[in-house]
């Protein structure tokens, strides 16, 4: 019973937090569109008087408009129907928030099935996640997540500039090859959590040359062939 208060009380943390989110983004937005009209005639006056400075105010606007009407990438987490997924990615994203580390996510239509053990999906989540984080290169190149439902299955991908290894992409998923002592990337772990299901495929890319590490989870429905 206390478990499962735990796991509620998270939930509820959890529902808050993004509710807090998009409260404040809407409230941007009303702000927003109650000066619009006042924009507008400003820019209809110095384009009467000013070309050049029309210009100008053009890309002032510009910027404006874009902070205020770009969705935040935390919202896109109300498309994950799971609380439990999605407290893994609200994790994450703070951590990019706090750690300054460049990031985007897209999860552009709900997601309401995991084709998988719950826990299952959660760790391989996590280590992925985790693996980019811990071993991407600290510059501004972003860590880019998808996470989409399609109408065969669920598709999970994550993409990062890594650090150099001189370990192969075979060696990275043996056992004992996952330390970060010798700088490989993790996915033994997963991999042999994955190979338990049929319904679920691994595809890892790395290329040395550039250091671009890429991986793709792709968990067909239990009723449908998968999408490879």
């Amino acid at each position: 019973m206390l478990i499962s208060f735990q796991v509620k009380e998270r939930q509820h943390q959890e529902s808050l937090q993004l509710y807090q989110i998009n409260e404040e983004y809407y409230h941007h937005l009303e702000e927003f569109k109650h000066d619009y009209k006042s924009l507008l005639f400003s820019l209809k006056i110095t384009l009467q008087e000013n070309k050049k400075e029309t210009l100008e105010f053009l890309e002032i606007l510009e910027d404006h408009s874009a902070a205020i009407f770009e969705k935040p990438q935390i919202q896109q987490l109300t498309n994950i129907v799971s609380p439990a997924v999605r407290g893994v990615f609200l994790k994450f994203l703070e951590k990019a928030e706090s750690e300054k580390i460049p990031i985007q996510v897209v999860i552009p239509v709900e997601v309401k099935t995991i084709p998988i053990d719950l826990v299952v999906f959660i760790r391989c989540l996590s280590i992925f996640i985790s693996n980019a984080f811990d071993h991407r290169v600290a510059d501004q190149s972003p860590i880019t997540i998808n996470l989409l439902e399609e109408k065969e299955g669920s598709r999970f991908s994550i993409a990062n500039k890594a650090n150099p290894t001189n370990l192969t992409l075979s060696e990275m998923v043996k056992r004992g090859k996952t330390s970060k002592k010798n700088g490989a990337l993790g996915l033994y772990s997963a991999k042999k959590m994955l190979d338990v299901y049929g319904n679920a495929e691994l595809k890892i890319e790395f290329s040395k040359q550039n250091h671009y590490f890429f991986v793709e989870m792709y968990l067909a429905s239990r009723k449908s062939k998968s999408a490879y």
